[in-house]
């Protein structure tokens, strides 16, 4: 699209990774990226994203702020409120939304997210045209935050949208039959092949570096479109 000349904005939904408390699992996450606390890991994250869009020569990108889904508290329903600030520190499963790769990677939206479909979606509508083509994840890998993106941008219904294969997560196996489904039900608009220039702007993601070493030997990136679109997504 830039060497096409078109106006790229991008625009980034879970950008923020709260101040803590953090479960074990989110942690682990966080050390293992090289960072020992979460305004180190987000500094990280920024800087990394920052350049890789001064690298694309990208000079129109947003950030959003929502909470990213591995580090959202749960803010409702919780027994023993007056303990859950500690045992949310002691890293309680029960204190947060998705304490696992498990529950992180379900597709199942806790009824606390319902609300942020149609707060994403207003964010997104004062910030496009009405003419703009919406790019968006498809959601094969379950990823939580990939599906509330995916139906927050199926919410609009006068737009061009297209969705890519979300990677690294169309590698692995256990998600074949997801991506066998989400093919089903889209069609292959765009097949399109990666450029140095992107290469090396994928590999500043130094603190994804697993992920970053699988998405560089994808030669080609898949971009489907919705054929019927039967999902409820007004909630």
């Amino acid at each position: 699209l830039l060497n096409d000349g078109e106006k790229i904005k991008i625009i980034t939904v879970f950008t923020d990774f709260g101040k803590g408390p953090m479960h074990w699992n989110a942690r682990r996450y966080v050390f293992g990226s090289g960072a020992l606390s979460i305004h180190k890991f987000q500094k990280i994250r920024f800087n990394e994203d920052r350049q890789a869009m001064k690298k694309l020569g990208v000079e129109d990108y947003r950030y959003l702020g929502f909470t990213d889904a591995y580090f959202r508290p749960r803010l409702t329903g919780a027994k023993f409120r007056k303990f859950q600030g500690l045992a949310s520190w002691f890293g309680l499963k029960s204190c947060f939304l998705y304490p696992d790769s498990a529950a992180l990677f379900s597709s199942r939206i806790d009824q606390e997210d319902d609300k942020l479909l149609p707060v994403i979606s207003e964010k997104l509508k004062q910030l496009l045209l009405s003419d703009d083509t919406i790019y968006g994840p498809l959601g094969v890998g379950n990823h939580i935050d990939h599906v509330i993106v995916n139906r927050a941008i199926r919410r609009f219904k006068t737009h061009t949208k297209l969705f890519w294969l979300d990677l690294p997560y169309a590698f692995k196996s256990e998600f074949a039959g997801n991506l066998n489904m989400a093919k089903s039900g889209y069609r292959l608009k765009i097949l399109s092949g990666k450029t140095p220039l992107k290469l090396e702007a994928l590999k500043l993601y130094a603190s994804q570096s697993s992920c970053v070493e699988t998405l560089a030997v994808k030669p080609r990136e898949e971009f489907y479109e919705i054929l019927v679109d039967s999902i409820d997504v007004k909630g």
